[in-house]
């Protein structure tokens, strides 16, 4: 199947066709993989198009999007590696961290450091894709945050290609969408699903052919009444850009506008009905793609041989001033990017030279931002580190051109096609700008850069443009970056450049004086005896001529004496006659105008188409008042009237062809003889004043750069006087504004302030100063002293007067009559120069705050002397507060507490974990209640611990409070009962034991009675007899486990030995009993120090009960895990799981659940494991099993 596109050739670089597909840019960040997805459902699997997705990925995740979106479409995709050839209907993805480009169809990839901070991988792409694909390129951006996208997407709009965004009601993040749009070179803003179907449009969509056949002449005129009306509405003549260049132009905006036009004029009418589509029209034509330091390679050229022997050859000719001139400037890039080179070079080798660089363009909204100095992120890319740091301002969300590579530039507008160029220029910068018009005019533009050179100047151009036939006026130094040097020439004329418009104005001004030398009015004015005369003399065909000879007014039949002449246009009578007709025509207007006679000709043969006649030729001068020329009329007649005949003021003759020929010929040659006299005396004259003319000229030009010069001083004298002025109006507006800041602020704060002179008189107060001092506004100038007050304070004066002497500020806090209290406060009037000009004395109304500060003195002598201790931590668990109780309690002081972390008061474990809990809830906002233990001085304390949060207004969580009552002595108490209880529960256990041994004992005697009675030894007996002996043997063990002194020595033991001997000797019981004991132990060897056979003791009675409890078989899990003090052992069985109310039972003594049960085992675990300062706990649920967890405290 072939491509939207016409071509079944897959790879972009292929050579058996010229056809350069379209390549689609997708800049996609967060929020897009549902747009992704929407778009790429649509694509057809044969659309010929080549896909090209760039996201913000991070290099620390895998990426799943060729997942993805594989799930969503057929069309293939690929991962992008370097040197990756390209090929149509594919989708490919862009790596992290990377910046992509194309180059002779292949993917370029360029890697990026993890330092390399925030990167604009979309703008990268954009931009290498216009540079590759210009107008075959189409640039999408999706749902995003940020700005990449924006700046790239202005290269593929300026170089003619499609800009397309997503919707914002599509888009989960219109950050990247909306700065797009802001630019104001978006094409189309669609929904993602639309974009497949858009794609096909913008590729299938029919050319318009304005140069077929029939339509040539037809797309001419449409085109330059186009450029008319952007001239008209702008002032910018297209006329000279490439044809082609403004049809691509033309051709995109009724695309864009989709519009159903098929010629030129049908736009042209648009144009008419639709101004503001002029506009934008121009604004596409003004292509501004540039950037800084573009072609590198070229700049660092500039910067290594031209800059350097531009700058030796100044000092070899002691000159201080550097000229130059980019023109095109565009946004400012390139001017900026050459300052930037010359004064690396001049602060290298410490030179001070004046350095001018004049930067024109025609697009004034371009120069504007050029000015400003002003670039985001996205365009800086290029810039090197150092040079960023060295010579522009980061403001946070821009960069800023520093002012001393500012003030070496002035941008200017400029029309390069027509206005005047700059002189003495040494180096001229103009790249990819010739490219866009036509080839007269780059040479014409190219000339007036040879003018504007000085003598070894140079020239820099882009990589694609040349010099065109001008090989002898510029020197190639580097011809493929296209920089060339001035050649001296004689043979080059400058006058067709600076003449231009001159001429111009000279063919307007003559065209005029040609018109209006003889206007409607005057020429009816003067012509009313013509008309007079004619009517009473003549009636034949006649016309009247000027003083050139050319016909201003006709009558009667004279149409058939005169021919329209081959070539140019003229009214000229001589050359509309015939022959014969013009030699007596030339030869009696000679005579009349030299004899002021009339004329007449008789037999005159003339000879025409229609017809060959004779005629009389009749001459005469109308003589007018205040006329220098006079007008001839020119009779022709058929017969003369007689009453003419005998007029004497005729002169007839027989008219003779031939003698007035010769005659003619005579005149004329001694016309020529005369001619050439004078034309050689004014040759020699000429000479003469060329010579006196070259000198003067010599003269106005040193006189006219001096005049520049001080033109350029005055200019920047002025500049300077302006700025001065600005800054003075500036400054004044902010003084005024100040000075309202001042007496607004005064004002609102509600603080009473009087401002008192030197010799204390009042120059200004606030409205609050009347409750205190008895002011009026009219009291503004009087002494202090003759006011009274309503204050408890009479040394008002005294302290002034200090405060003047000594410039010290004073405090006070006094009363007022009305009871409220004021903080009064003097301070000396200071000057920015440091003079003391007066007394400002404010008063500020305390009253509530002294109430509030009385109620938390209060507040905090309760909290002081609280029973309880009290302690306040911020959210990173540093101390800011402790009371006094607090203090006692731990036995430390106050400033050896604050700013300390409250982990660091716990020694313990068990306090830490305690702590630690604590803190995990409080810290979600929630209350933790609790008892925590606190070592001093060796012994152990016990509290009863409240600890909340302590939210602000805002509800945010700032500060925890934590009360805590000493419980020791209550404690204490409790394990004085708790003893009692255990005595208590001795005598029970001591009957149980009673009552279990003494049922061995009774069946034992029993046993022993019938075996003396029978007197045999039954070994039936003897079985029984034996079993009842070891029940009694393992109770009493147990007890003695309860019940003796733990004076056992604790050695060092590795605790995954002792748990694997104890699996290893239960394995086979285990297996018996279909049961499989499963270990999870780490690999470290953990050692701790132990009773070896007590452990093994309890973990064996852990497991078998385990065992026993799983009659159906399963798998007990043996795990291990090691922290950081501690080591913790959980034992998980898959049994009937235990009830809640028989749980709490475990540990009892002579509680059991198996039948031959002593009921001792579980609680003699308890003893050994509380031995080893360890805890064991059980959790259980039935029908899902039981985990039995211990704790015990490591060797480190």
């Amino acid at each position: 199947m072939k491509s939207l596109i016409g071509t079944e050739v897959t790879q972009l670089n292929d050579k058996s066709t010229n056809i350069q597909p379209y390549i689609v840019g997708v800049g996609a960040s967060a929020g897009s993989l549902e747009a992704l997805e929407h778009l790429f459902e649509q694509v057809n699997i044969h659309s010929g198009l080549v896909y090209v997705v760039i996201q913000h990925l991070s290099p620390k995740f895998k990426s799943y999007m060729h997942e993805l979106l594989g799930k969503k479409t057929k069309v293939g995709i690929k991962h992008i590696k370097d040197d990756m050839p390209i090929e149509i209907d594919t989708i490919y993805l862009a790596p992290p961290r990377t910046f992509i480009n194309i180059e002779n169809g292949k993917f370029k990839v360029q890697e990026l450091s993890n330092d390399t901070g925030l990167t604009y991988p979309i703008d990268h792409f954009f931009s290498s894709l216009a540079k590759y694909n210009k107008e075959k390129s189409i640039a999408v951006v999706l749902s995003g945050k940020g700005n990449d996208g924006s700046s790239g997407l202005s290269y593929v709009y300026d170089t003619g290609g499609t800009v397309i965004v997503q919707t914002e009601e599509s888009a989960k993040f219109m950050e990247m969408p909306n700065y797009a749009i802001q630019t104001g070179k978006v094409d189309h803003v669609v929904r993602p699903e639309e974009m497949a179907s858009l794609f096909e449009q913008i590729v299938l969509d029919k050319k318009i052919n304005f140069s077929s056949e029939g339509k040539e002449e037809e797309t001419n005129f449409a085109l330059e009444q186009i450029c008319s009306l952007i001239q008209r509405k702008s002032g910018i003549n297209f006329t000279s850009y490439k044809r082609n260049t403004i049809l691509r132009r033309i051709e995109k905006r009724i695309q864009i506008n989709q519009l159903p036009f098929t010629s030129l004029l049908e736009y042209k009418e648009y144009l008419i009905s639709h101004p503001e589509e002029i506009m934008k029209l121009q604004q596409d034509l003004l292509i501004n793609v540039t950037e800084f330091f573009r072609d590198e390679q070229a700049f660092k050229i500039i910067q290594n041989e031209v800059i350097p022997v531009l700058i030796q050859q100044k000092i070899k000719q002691n000159e201080s001033d550097i000229r130059i001139w980019v023109a095109g400037c565009s946004t400012g890039e390139e001017a900026y990017s050459l300052a930037i080179l010359i004064r690396e070079y001049l602060d290298l080798n410490d030179l001070h030279f004046r350095v001018k660089i004049f930067a024109t363009d025609l697009d004034r909204d371009a120069i504007k931002k050029a000015s400003a100095g002003q670039y985001g992120e996205q365009v800086i890319v290029g810039i090197s580190k150092e040079r960023l740091e060295r010579f522009f301002q980061n403001t946070g969300y821009n960069y800023v051109v520093k002012k001393e590579i500012r003030e070496m530039i002035i941008f200017a507008p400029h029309n390069i096609a027509k206005d005047s160029p700059f002189v003495n220029i040494d180096l001229v910068s103009c790249r990819n700008m010739l490219i866009y018009f036509q080839a007269d005019l780059q040479q014409k533009i190219l000339s007036m850069f040879h003018f504007a050179l000085r003598r070894e100047g140079y020239m820099f151009l882009g990589p694609s443009e040349t010099i065109g036939k001008l090989t002898d006026l510029f020197q190639p130094i580097h011809p493929k970056w296209k920089i060339f040097k001035y050649l001296d020439t004689e043979k080059q004329d400058y006058s067709n450049l600076l003449r231009t418009q001159t001429i111009r104005r000279t063919e307007k001004l003559e065209g005029t004086k040609m018109y209006t030398q003889y206007p409607e009015a005057n020429a009816t004015k003067q012509l009313n005896p013509i008309y007079e005369t004619l009517l009473e003399h003549f009636v034949s065909p006649c016309m009247i001529v000027n003083e050139n000879n050319d016909i201003v007014l006709s009558g009667g039949n004279v149409q058939r004496f005169l021919r329209m002449p081959i070539g140019n246009a003229t009214f000229n009578v001589l050359k509309m006659v015939s022959t014969n007709l013009s030699v007596a025509i030339g030869t009696a207007l000679k005579k009349v105008r030299e004899e002021q006679i009339d004329i007449h000709y008789d037999h005159i043969q003339v000879f025409s188409d229609q017809k060959d006649e004779v005629v009389d030729l009749v001459v005469k001068p109308f003589k007018q008042k205040n006329e220098s020329n006079t007008p001839l009329c020119i009779v022709f007649l058929n017969e003369v009237k007689k009453e003419k005949t005998k007029d004497p003021s005729y002169e007839t003759k027989q008219y003779d062809l031939e003698k007035n020929v010769q005659q003619l010929i005579s005149d004329l040659e001694t016309e020529i003889s005369y001619t050439k006299e004078s034309l050689q005396t004014m040759i020699e004259e000429l000479e003469t004043s060329n010579e006196e003319y070259q000198s003067t000229n010599e003269e106005l030009i040193a006189a006219n750069e001096e005049l520049q010069s001080s033109n350029e001083e005055l200019q920047s004298v002025n500049e300077e006087l302006v700025n001065v002025n600005v800054e003075h109006e500036k400054k004044i507006q902010e003084l005024r504004d100040l000075n309202n800041d001042i007496d607004n602020l005064l004002i609102s704060t509600n603080i009473a302030t009087l401002f008192l002179d030197e010799q204390l008189n009042i120059k200004r107060f606030t409205p609050e100063v009347t409750k205190l001092i008895n002011l009026l506004d009219v009291d503004i100038g009087r002494p202090l002293s003759h006011l009274s007050h309503n204050m408890d304070f009479d040394h008002l004066i005294e302290e002034a007067k200090d405060v003047l002497q000594s410039h010290q500020k004073k405090e006070h806090y006094i009363e007022s009559n009305e009871g409220r209290w004021y903080r009064l406060r003097l301070h000396p009037y200071r000057t920015k120069e440091n003079f003391i000009h007066g007394v400002v004395i404010t008063f500020l109304d305390v009253t509530e705050m002294k109430m509030m500060n009385e109620a938390l003195k209060m507040k905090s002598f309760a909290l002081e002397q609280s029973p309880a201790s009290i302690m306040m931590v911020d959210e990173d668990g540093l101390i800011d507060y402790v009371n006094h109780t607090y203090e006692k309690y731990v036995k430390m002081d106050r400033i050896d507490l604050l700013g300390q972390s409250i982990f660091n008061l716990y020694e313990s474990e068990i306090a830490r974990e305690t702590l630690q809990e604590a803190w995990e809830v409080v810290k979600q906002g929630k209350r933790w209640d609790g008892t925590s233990m606190f070592v001093t001085d060796g012994s152990e304390k016990w509290e009863q611990v409240t600890f909340m949060p302590i939210v602000n207004e805002s509800f945010e969580l700032k500060r925890f409070l934590r009360v805590a009552e000493d419980i020791t002595e209550k404690r204490n108490t409790e394990d004085l009962l708790r003893k009692s209880e255990m005595l208590s529960a001795l005598g029970e256990m001591a009957a149980g034991i009673a009552h279990e041994i003494r049922n061995p004992l009774t069946a034992l005697k029993g046993f022993l009675q019938l075996m003396q009675a029978e007197d045999k030894g039954d070994q039936q007996y003897l079985g029984i007899m034996a079993n009842e002996f070891n029940r009694i043997e393992l109770i009493i063990n147990e007890l003695l486990v309860l019940a003796r002194p733990h004076a056992v020595r604790f050695e060092r033991h590795d605790i995954m030995s002792i748990l694997k001997d104890v699996i290893m000797l239960l394995d086979t019981q285990a297996i018996m009993n279909n049961i499989e004991l499963v270990g999870h132990f780490p690999e470290r060897i953990t050692y701790i120090e132990c009773v070896d056979k007590e452990l093994k003791q309890v973990f064996i009675n852990i497991i078998r009960n385990a065992i026993e409890a799983m009659p159906n078989g399963g798998k007990i899990h043996i795990k291990a895990e090691v922290e950081q003090e501690k080591i913790t052992l959980q034992f998980c069985d898959q049994g009937k799981g235990i009830p809640e109310d028989r749980l709490k039972k475990i540990g009892e003594p002579f509680y059991t659940t198996k039948e031959k049960g002593t009921g001792l085992g579980m609680m003699v675990s308890y003893k050994i494991i509380e031995s080893h300062k360890g805890l064991m706990k059980f959790d259980s649920e039935v029908n899902v099993g039981t985990v039995v967890t211990v704790s015990l405290p490591i060797t480190q």
